[in-house]
Formats: C-alpha cells, structure tokens, sequence
C-alpha cells in the first residue's frame, strides 16, 4: 500500500517526519514524500491533491495543510490517515514556543473530527489542551534507527557530550540554560564535548554520541514547565548510546522513570560522575540495556505500529475540561518559583496564568457580549465590547472560556458559522463554543452571576 508522508521542511518537524518515512520503509510500505515547500511559510498542501482517490493509500498529514476543501476530500477517501495536531486550548499568555499553535481552522477541526478513517496524535501529552479536537492520541517522539546507528571510534570519546542546537524564540531562554549547564561541566575536570549548531551529518553525531561516556540533554523552558513533551534528542542519545542526563521533563519521568534528572546545573554533574563511577562493565550492561529498551520499544517503527492498531476513536465531548484534567502539570508553578533555569521574562509571563486560581467558566452570549433583536435574528447582533473586554481577560488569566448560547434551541436553526463569524470579527477569545443551551426565564443556580451585576 502506499503511504503519502508530509516531507516538514524545518526545525524539529524535518526530523521527526524523516523517522516517520524510514519507518513506515522499514516496515515494507510504499513510501511516496510529499514536498509542500523548501520553508514552513511555502508550506501548501497541492502536492497532495494529485492523488488518485480510486487507490488505496494511507496519508501522513500536518494539520497546517489541511484547510481546504480538495485536501479534506483526499483524507476522506483514504484508507487511514494520520493527522498530526497542535493544541487549540493553551491558557494564554503561555510564553511557549512560536509554531506550537493550531494552524487549523474550526471548520477544518470539525471536518476532521467526523470521519472515521481519521486518526488525530500528537507527541505531547496534551489532551488537556485539545478542546475543540474531539478524538487524538499521545504518540511521543521517537528514536530513528534507520539514520542513526552505532558507530564506534575510541578515538572519539568525551565524558559528557551534547549535540544540538540554541532556541531563541525572543528571550534566549534555552541559551541561559545551556550557557549555565555548559559553565557548570567547564569546572568539573571532565572532558566535554559540546558541539551547538555544527549543522553535523547523521555519521557524525552517529560517531559523537556513541562514544562518548555519557550523553547530555537540554529541553526547551516551555517543556520543562508544562511537562507534556519530551524531546527527540532523548531518545537518540539512548538509542546510540543509552547513559543520559537530562534535565527534568514531566513526560520524560513518565516514559523513562529510571533516567535521573535534574533542574541544577550541579546535580547534573553530579549525576554525570555517578555514570562515571561504575566500572566499565557495569556502565556498559546498563548502556546495553538501554539501547535494547528503546531498539524494542521506542523506535519510529514502533509508533507506525501503534498507530496502524488504533481502533477508531470514541469522541470526546468538546469543552471537556475538569479537575482531573488540569491545563498544567502539577509540579508546574513549583518549577517556575525554584529553577533559576526559567529567565525573569518567562516567570512574568506565566505567573499571572499560575497564580490565578483556574476556573471553567461558562459565560451567555445574547445580552450577555451583544445586543440581539427581539426577533432573534442573530445577524443583527451588536457587540458590547465593555463586556468581551472583560470576557477576554478571564480567558488571558487562564481560565478556560466557554461560551453557551441558546441561539436555535426553540426554532431548530443553526446559528454556529453566523456566530463563529460574530466571535471572529469582534475579537472575543473563547476555548469551546457549545450550543443546545435551554431555552428558561429564569436560572437559579448558587455559581451564577447576573450580567448587570458582572464587575
């Protein structure tokens, strides 16, 4: 069967979907690149529609290009595809990373909920963030086995390593880090070798971190504080070497409970002379363990595995947001107040989401954010922007909004695009939009606050 597999064009996509392609290789598919563009702003999705819809054929597909009718239609007739998602429901500010955004419209949310071959995933853990897309799964990132494979040259060896590149999303926040971290090891007598945006081959990193002792690795600030995401470089260094030190990620300790962690610069080095300390045997049965852990466990091939069992998704119902499902990780606001490794910048744009008590508030519309003519034609609502204004900074605090609305519950028409438009062109910030309200006159509750009253 062929599968057509997005070729991502840059940063940590252009990996992850390379892995994704030798995989599905790897597995004795058909694999046919989709090129949508040399950069993400050239990204389109015409390579696609070229498809011939009476084939069988399963599409590997971001959710940034899936926005028209045609590509829709193509999805639709596919034997499975898999959609990779971004988060619609982040409290803001969240002060995360520019391109983790839903590049999807409502429209595309909803065309894509409904049909049954379609199979929503992320690599974080964030179906806390997903209000609007009813059915997605966690698949983490992974290790590609095809393009990096264990190369080994004694002449090549350091006690602690690290290969990658800086983040600078405007606060050089994981350059402080890496500057901290790099400064700590300068003074610890190991032999470093630390090699940031060499624009290295796959031979030689393949050579650096399979021969180095131990391997080093540095998330992103968004990572570290929200916790739902681990980052590639974790599983690679495990899959060539297998000794990591990491710093400390939520969804890392749940995948590899047994990789110690730190948010100190000392107590990585620390960590790093306990790996040193065992005898050369002992390092390496562990090492040899490791590796053969994520080999079986955590390769490409094993998430393409996953993903071809996945029965057809139960819905979630939208708007599901509760105590249970918190829109932070619970160690959150303790690492925010502790770590000196998250810069002033992001401390002052995340306390104020922190620090405010978080509630799900289900706010009206009609008389409510506008004025609607007493013949409940809603075209001819007028915003009352006093209000919005203040609907909008519970939204920004981190409250999650959720707007119920009666409109159509006694006529039986649907009022959702005309109001998704109003919402649009009136700036109103909203998490979920739900309709099938009660029609009432009056609603005594002991949570309810009158609009005149609303301060």
């Amino acid at each position: 069967m062929k599968v057509y597999v997005v070729d991502y064009p840059e940063h940590a996509g252009k990996w992850i979907y390379r892995g994704y392609q030798n995989a599905w290789k790897a597995l004795g598919y058909d694999v046919i690149v989709l090129n949508t563009g040399q950069t993400l702003t050239e990204m389109n999705a015409a390579s696609l529609h070229d498809i011939d819809i009476n084939e069988e054929y399963i599409i590997m597909y971001p959710d940034s290009l899936c926005n028209d009718e045609k590509t829709q239609e193509i999805i639709s007739k596919s034997h499975k595809s898999f959609i990779s998602i971004q988060p619609n429901a982040y409290p803001t500010p969240w002060g995360l990373h520019p391109n983790y955004r839903c590049h999807a419209t409502d429209e595309t949310i909803k065309a894509l909920n409904g049909m049954e071959n379609v199979h929503l995933w992320c690599f974080g853990d964030e179906r806390r963030f997903h209000l609007k897309w009813k059915k997605s799964n966690t698949l983490p990132l992974a290790y590609d086995s095809v393009s990096y494979k264990q190369i080994i040259d004694q002449k090549n060896q350091y006690d602690i390593c690290f290969v990658g590149g800086w983040v600078n999303n405007g606060l050089d926040e994981k350059r402080k880090v890496m500057v901290d971290i790099f400064t700590e090891f300068s003074k610890s007598n190991l032999k470093c070798g630390f090699f940031v945006d060499k624009n290295l081959t796959h031979k030689q990193e393949n050579v650096i971190l399979s021969n180095s002792k131990v391997c080093l690795n540095i998330h992103d600030v968004y990572q570290r504080v929200l916790g739902h995401d681990t980052n590639e470089r974790t599983f690679k260094s495990l899959g060539l070497n297998g000794a990591l030190v990491s710093d400390t990620v939520g969804q890392l300790s749940r995948i590899f409970p047994e990789v110690k962690t730190s948010l100190e610069a000392k107590e990585l080095v620390g960590i790093t002379k306990m790996w040193l300390s065992l005898g050369e045997k002992e390092l390496e049965d562990i090492k040899e363990t490791n590796r053969g852990f994520i080999e079986s466990t955590h390769c490409y091939t094993n998430r393409v595995e996953k993903m071809l069992s996945l029965p057809p998704a139960d819905p979630i119902p939208v708007g599901v947001c509760d105590k249970d499902l918190s829109l932070f990780d619970p160690e959150a606001l303790k690492v925010l107040n502790s770590s000196d490794w998250i810069p002033i910048g992001y401390k002052d744009r995340f306390k104020p989401t922190f620090e405010k008590a978080k509630k799900i508030i289900y706010i009206d519309i009609d008389e409510t954010i506008c004025e609607s003519p007493e013949d409940r034609d809603y075209t001819l609502a007028t915003p009352i922007q006093e209000n919005i204004d203040k609907a909008n900074k519970l939204f920004d605090e981190g409250n999650t909004v959720i707007y119920w609305t009666a409109r159509g519950t006694k006529s039986g028409i649907d009022w959702e695009e005309t109001t998704r438009e109003q919402f649009e062109k009136w700036g109103v910030k909203f998490h979920d939009l739900q309709f099938g309200k009660p029609y009432y006159d009056l609603f005594i509750d002991d949570k309810n606050m009158n609009t005149g009253d609303w301060k």
